[in-house]
């Protein structure tokens, strides 16, 4: 006799962790700009987690407020 597996967990986990760091690659993709838009956001201010000088993560909602104030303010 097999073991019921629970799909529910796998199920429940949404597509975006909130809680997730992603790379400038998948977060240029996401938002749908070019990689260098990310680094020139990244310099004007955008939160990003520096690991080391060649590697930076960001969290997807802070992203995502940086930009709503941003555009808040007009400055997009």
């Amino acid at each position: 006799m097999t073991k019921p597996q629970n799909h529910a967990a796998a199920s429940a986990t949404p597509p975006h962790d909130p809680l997730a760091f992603i790379d400038w690659r998948t977060l240029a993709a996401r938002m749908g700009v070019h990689p260098r838009t990310i680094r020139k956001w990244t310099q004007e201010g955008m939160p990003s987690y520096p690991l080391s000088p060649r590697i930076t993560r960001y969290k997807w909602p802070e992203v995502e407020a940086w930009l709503a104030a941003r555009r808040e303010g007009g400055a997009l």
